[in-house]
């Protein structure tokens, strides 16, 4: 207990300092065809189906390096030849596995995202880290009349980052 002060005690302080280090990285969300380099740019398929049940195999994959809670799709399709509106996509992931393009099966859970010629797909409740992926399958039923594309673009926003871990504070 200090019952009187004097000039040098009044100018006693104290100081705690500690170092923080503070990173930036980008975030991003890709469609590609297993194995592919990152392109920074749409994901297009195309699609000529005259028999059968036609599938198309592909990923998303976070290039970037934070880890993602989610990302939107949006999902356009354009008719390339003959005539009469493209028959619908369906979206397929495979959750907690992947698929094997040769035999059309899933290791895991097959999740039906979304069906439509023009969307957009929600993906929310991710814990995507860098450069993980999610495997993915588009399908379409046959049509003799035209040929067609079908175009994913992936925007992640602020809102979708995982929240900001403090460490050491």
């Amino acid at each position: 207990m200090i019952l009187s002060a004097t000039p040098a005690i009044a100018e006693v302080r104290t100081n705690r300092t500690s170092n923080m280090s503070v990173t930036s990285g980008s975030w991003a969300v890709q469609a590609l065809a297993a194995n592919q380099t990152p392109t920074n740019s749409p994901y297009t398929i195309t699609w000529a189906v005259n028999r059968g049940t036609a599938y198309s195999f592909f990923v998303f994959r976070n290039t970037g390096t934070f880890t993602v809670n989610g990302f939107e799709v949006s999902v356009t399709q354009a008719q390339t030849g003959g005539s009469g509106r493209p028959p619908d996509t369906t979206f397929g992931l495979c959750s907690n596995g992947t698929w094997n393009a040769t035999t059309n099966t899933c290791s895991g859970t097959v999740v039906t995202v979304g069906t439509s010629a023009n969307l957009v797909l929600n993906f929310t409740g991710l814990n995507l880290a860098n450069g993980s992926e999610l495997s993915m399958r588009a399908t379409t039923k046959p049509n003799l009349q035209y040929t067609f594309t079908t175009t994913l673009s992936v925007s992640v926003g602020r809102a979708k980052l995982r929240n900001s871990v403090l460490v050491n504070s």
